[in-house]
């Protein structure tokens, strides 16, 4: 057990795309909770070998979590001391390469493998130190086959792709029938799910919410229906399925960032 921790002073830059702040491997703590409610302004990927407490929720030994920069971090056990591995970094390809693994942000994903992990970091760590033409691309392969390992073992069993094609076909619903109204209620009732559960798995496997999602589709139409000039903003309202038009053109600013009306004039060049 290697009870690593170790921060650089300055972001060791491996390409443009992606640098390390810091690494931790196998870190042994006493008991109590780290709480940060802005996150550390970078990624982190952390991988918990017992159970802890991961943000409001009790999670299975062997669980990874990756916090997106900015996201609030909760993590440890305020009774029992606990161990993790861990890695503070930024830069693009952190995105790129967690949508090549499915692995979504901000999630707890059960029952993952340790050793490759604690195996990646221990061969950076190592890389780090060295100064000639193969180190950097070593670590971003061992970096990226990390992730894609995770991802490998994070696919939803046999029985969850049922579950996932009923999402989908959620999904498309959303997008066809944007205008009409609907309820949480009403799509947790179609995968046989509540609706705490319901909504979890949707922002799982979709990235938001339902609603979030719907608001999209609807605001998406609304931008574009607001290029005939003959529609009135009340009546776009109600063709994305809003009957009052203040609470839509609230919505629509707090996601085009301007007006119906500013927008509209911003399209016709008036």
């Amino acid at each position: 057990m290697r009870n690593l921790k170790h921060f650089f002073k300055y972001p060791r830059k491996i390409d443009r795309s992606f640098s390390i702040r810091g690494i931790g491997i196998e870190e042994q703590m006493h008991q109590g909770l780290v709480d940060r409610p802005r996150g550390t302004g970078d990624w982190l990927i952390m991988y918990f070998p017992v159970q802890c407490q991961i943000m409001e929720q009790w999670a299975l030994a062997g669980s990874l979590m990756i916090w997106s920069p900015g996201e609030h971090q909760k993590y440890g056990d305020s009774q029992l001391g606990w161990s993790h591995s861990w890695m503070h970094c930024d830069g693009t390809a952190i995105t790129r390469w967690l949508k090549q693994a499915n692995l979504q942000p901000n999630t707890i994903y059960p029952n993952m493998p340790q050793g490759h992990w604690v195996d990646a970091l221990s061969h950076v760590f190592d890389e780090l130190k060295q100064h000639d033409a193969y180190a950097n691309p070593m670590i971003l392969n061992l970096v990226q086959n990390a992730l894609l390992t995770f991802g490998r073992h994070a696919r939803p069993a046999p029985e969850d792709e049922n579950l996932k094609n009923s999402l989908q076909d959620i999904r498309r619903q959303l997008e066809m029938d944007y205008d009409q109204p609907v309820t949480l209620d009403e799509l947790a009732t179609q995968t046989g799910l509540s609706v705490s559960h319901f909504c979890a798995r949707f922002k799982q496997v979709f990235g938001s919410s339902a609603i979030e999602y719907l608001i999209e589709q609807r605001m998406q139409q609304a931008a574009y229906l607001l290029y005939d000039r003959n529609l009135k903003i009340q009546d776009i309202a109600k063709r994305v399925g809003y009957d009052d038009v203040f609470h839509f053109s609230k919505l629509f600013k707090k996601h085009h960032g301007m007006s119906p009306r500013a927008l509209r004039k911003q399209q016709l060049g008036d």
